[in-house]
């Protein structure tokens, strides 16, 4: 396979035996070492510590574990408050064995970042979001295809797993976002090219072009000059005809699934960017029909029969897409819905109790109708929980979670 090198074996025998399914990996409990706990900011703390390193020619290459739980908790456990409790690693295993760690999420976690580092100034942050970049830079292959999943904490590549191999568009363009957000806020002229050379093909999964449109935007935010704005219009153009009423996830699918709906945030933000009124009064028209449906049922996994087994990733995207049409509309009926997301973390939510501490950083990972609450803590929760809580600093004007601890001192447990 093209660029793929001789550390992308096969999984031996003896590597699927020691990364069984659902096998701890590893456990790990610190606090307050040289560049630790103590000066990052609440939001990227869990994902701190879920980061784990390997050693390339390139250097020291973080990356971020795909699934964790506090040590020894039990199934029917309550979020802890404890700031930096033992964690336990596992391996993803939902297609068959795929490895540790992922893009999907560490580009993502690069996302969060560097949101955070244009929110703080944190030195911190932008290192994290540096150091996890440097993850996305080695899984990009020589022909600028992207692999997805690390089997072991060697880095060894997974290349030929259902859910990673060379140029997968879920990943790819999860990469692309964090190529261009870093691009946006930091002017690093390596995002900048490996964006503009790496290859999103056709697709009909309309949460894919909303990502990638969102990507583009960040380009064109700075770089008006460089011809995105028809692209942009393109994909917005294919968001609305998938119609009618509301934003779909593919053409006549009447059913949305709203893990990763970024349909309404791409929308509203190229209306406001290119004082699109079609795109906004369709992104206001998925409001009525959809999104507030969704807020007042008590939200949903799948709309709008499956409100079972909600994650934050469910409630996330849509209060960003609700921030962006308050910014555009100034309504102040956007903005209320999209606080009532935020409030999903702290309690609106059908367990009734908060899952997420912006000061640790850790989400637990969804919620049944029962009420109970998820004991594992993965990546993929804490980043998007804070992109929802992001939210309510913009929106609130609030510094939670955004702080660093005081003299030097590590977090303390439920600070």
């Amino acid at each position: 396979m093209p660029g793929v090198t001789a550390t992308d074996r096969r999984t031996s025998q003896a590597e699927i035996a020691a990364t069984a399914p659902g096998k701890p990996i590893g456990m790990r409990r610190e606090v307050g070492e040289p560049g630790g706990l103590e000066r990052t900011p609440g939001l990227l703390r869990h994902l701190q510590r879920m980061t784990g390193a390997f050693s390339h020619n390139r250097g020291k290459i973080p990356f971020v574990y795909v699934y964790s739980r506090m040590d020894g908790q039990p199934q029917d456990a309550v979020p802890s408050a404890d700031a930096a409790p033992a964690l336990q690693f596992f391996v993803a295993d939902d297609s068959g064995i795929e490895g540790i760690a992922c893009v999907d999420d560490v580009a993502r976690a690069v996302v969060l970042a560097m949101q955070v580092y244009e929110q703080t100034a944190s030195p911190q942050a932008l290192a994290l979001g540096q150091g996890w970049l440097e993850f996305l830079r080695y899984m990009q292959l020589p022909d600028y295809r992207i692999v997805n999943f690390i089997k072991d904490p060697a880095g060894t590549r997974n290349v030929n797993g259902q859910t990673s191999y060379p140029g997968g568009l879920p990943w790819t363009v999860r990469a692309l976002t964090a190529f261009a957000t870093t691009y946006r806020i930091t002017q690093d002229q390596d995002c900048l090219a490996r964006f503009q050379r790496t290859q999103f093909p056709t697709t009909s999964q309309m949460p894919l072009n909303a990502v990638y449109m969102l990507a583009l935007m960040d380009i064109y935010e700075t770089r008006p000059d460089y011809g995105y704005e028809r692209w942009i219009t393109d994909l917005g153009a294919e968001l609305i005809a998938a119609g009618p009423d509301y934003l779909r996830n593919r053409c006549g699918q009447d059913q949305v699934e709203m893990f990763d709906y970024h349909q309404l945030q791409a929308l509203a933000r190229a209306g406001r960017l290119l004082s699109n009124k079609d795109y906004i009064a369709f992104a206001e028209s998925t409001v009525d029909h959809l999104v507030q449906p969704v807020v007042e049922g008590g939200f949903y996994h799948v709309w709008p029969e499956d409100r079972d087994h909600q994650s934050v990733f469910d409630v996330s995207a849509i209060a960003l897409g609700l921030e962006e049409l308050f910014y555009v509309t100034q309504k102040g009926r956007y903005r209320d819905l999209a606080l009532r997301c935020v409030d999903w973390l702290y309690g609106n939510n059908p367990a009734g109790k908060a899952v997420y501490d912006p000061h640790t950083g850790r989400c637990h990972d969804n919620i049944n109708l029962a009420g109970q609450i998820a004991p594992t803590t993965g990546a993929e929760s804490a980043i998007e929980a804070g992109f929802l809580h992001l939210v309510r600093c913009r929106l609130t004007d609030t510094r939670e979670g955004l702080e660093e601890a005081a003299d030097g001192q590590a977090p303390a447990p439920g600070e």
